[in-house]
């Protein structure tokens, strides 16, 4: 069984015993349109400060659960597979030779993500409500390349133990309700621990998603609503005939 298999099996399992089915108040699944980059410091030159490469495109899944807590506060913890990295405009050769180019790097890391939020959702169903808390994650994979041809990777992402595996950081964000089922976010994750920790060199992932959302609890929340006139109208009926005084004679009669 694979890592990713594993951690999503855990994740279930936890939620299966500690949050009954009456305190669960969403669950779904998401689709995350990241904007991905990295943070670059150099400890050993701190008058360089913080570098910022340039940012890449990726793509993100995930599930989530939802848990009332008190009041408009709800518990939200998600599992999500989320690609990050970077790319960074390299020279190749010796200038003005005819191999000398230019290209864009670009260095990618998998992730498994567990969030720890807390929400606050507003009585108004049209006000975007803001969550925030932790993000911790899993490295499952690394790649290195460029837009071009397959790149060797320089001194510093060639060994994979120059890599954290572990990261810890803080997110926070806003969700919009669309409908009942559909619901739209923004957000944007930063690390505590770098990716990349060396003695001159230390890198932290920087990654902003758009999130489209589909609540399973919401199309249930529907189907019963739509259940509910023909009850509420039967029982109209019947309390109506109930008070009736011709109803109650003629059934004397």
């Amino acid at each position: 069984m694979r890592i990713p298999d594993i951690l999503a099996l855990t994740f279930l399992a936890c939620f299966s015993t500690t949050l009954p089915a009456q305190f669960i108040r969403a669950y779904g699944v998401e689709l995350k349109l990241n904007l991905a980059t990295q943070l670059m410091t150099f400890p050993e030159i701190p008058d360089e400060g913080t570098f910022q490469a340039n940012s890449i495109g990726t793509l993100g899944a995930g599930i989530f659960l939802e848990s009332r807590q008190a009041g408009p506060f709800s518990g939200l913890i998600r599992l999500d597979y989320i690609r990050k990295g970077f790319k960074l405009p390299t020279q190749y050769g010796d200038i003005g030779t005819p191999i000398y180019f230019e290209f864009d790097q670009i260095n990618t890391f998998d992730f498994i993500d567990a969030d720890f939020l807390l929400k606050y959702t507003f009585s108004h169903p049209w006000i975007p409500h803001p969550y925030a808390g932790f993000r911790s994650g899993f490295l499952i994979a690394r790649k290195v390349g460029s837009d071009y041809y397959p790149f060797n990777a320089s001194d510093y992402s060639k060994e994979m133990h120059d890599f954290e595996k572990f990261s810890l950081g803080w997110v926070g964000g806003i969700v919009m309700p669309v409908t009942k089922e559909f619901h739209l976010g923004l957000e944007t994750n930063l690390e505590f621990v770098p990716t990349i920790r060396r003695a001159n060199f230390r890198s932290r992932n920087w990654v902003t998603s758009l999130n489209i959302g589909y609540n399973f609890s919401g199309r249930r929340g529907k189907n019963m609503a739509s259940k509910s006139p023909s009850v509420s109208f039967r029982s109209f009926l019947l309390t109506t005939r109930s008070r009736n005084p011709l109803s109650s004679k003629n059934s004397e009669v």
